[in-house]
């Protein structure tokens, strides 16, 4: 507990570092010349998600976006997924630091990657951004909530759209899903959430994660807005698998 608590100060200085001086690069320390912590170099060596099903941003080998034969034979309940990159170094590192390491900074250079991103690709925005949430237990236990914290440096850089924290509430504690099987994640997390009634006045919401994997959370959650009255749900997240 008292590791996981430093490890935490120490990302908040980092962030606070960052922000009072001149951006410095996250894996190399050269100057980034760029509102990023990452230099250009570094920079090109992530792999953009470009080439992957328009549905459920699983990664293809075609050049043209269509819809994988997954998505097509049972189609999730949400429209589409944008994923910034694949989850392969130095993404991969990204998203372990901020979820394992305790380290903030790198919460703000997902967000910020994530808006660039965003713009890049002409990403239809939604009326509001949802962060996937924690479980009592592992939200005081990490002290924050990774996707919670990506979002928010996300929507500020994008002006837009608004966070709603509590539109979505993990109800019930789960095994961690990295820990499971494909099948055994779908068990794990049915009916793990509850849905505000008030849902049913946004018609489009994006669901903001770190990282997709099966995608088990994100379906689950979806069809529960769907369900509350939410037109379109889309996925954002930072890597795909």
């Amino acid at each position: 507990m008292i590791l996981s608590q430093l490890s935490r100060l120490l990302g908040k200085c980092q962030n606070i570092v960052a922000q009072s001086f001149p951006h410095y690069c996250l894996l190399c320390d050269s100057a980034s010349h760029t509102h990023l912590d990452l230099c250009p170099v570094c920079r090109g060596m992530l792999s953009e998600n470009r080439q992957a099903c328009t549905v459920c941003g699983r990664p293809l080998a075609t050049d043209t976006r269509v819809v994988c034969g997954a998505c097509l034979r049972d189609p999730p309940p949400f429209s589409a997924t944008f994923a910034c990159f694949r989850y392969c170094l130095p993404a991969d590192y990204f998203v372990r630091e901020l979820k394992f390491g305790g380290n903030t900074v790198y919460a703000r250079l997902l967000g910020e990657l994530m808006a660039d991103e965003i713009r890049a690709r002409g990403v239809v925005l939604p009326q509001a951004l949802v962060p996937v949430p924690l479980g009592r237990a592992r939200l005081l236990s990490r002290g924050f909530n990774q996707s919670a914290e990506i979002a928010a440096v996300c929507s500020a850089a994008l002006k837009g759209p608004p966070l709603d924290l509590t539109l979505v509430r993990r109800v019930r504690e789960t095994v961690p899903q990295s820990q499971l099987s494909q099948r055994e994640r779908h068990r794990n997390i049915r009916n793990a959430f509850r849905v505000e009634a008030r849902a049913g006045a946004y018609a489009h919401l994006a669901l903001v994660d770190d990282v997709m994997t099966t995608g088990s959370t994100v379906r689950e959650i979806s069809r529960a807005l769907k369900r509350a009255g939410v037109q379109r749900v889309d996925i954002w997240v930072a890597a795909r698998a």
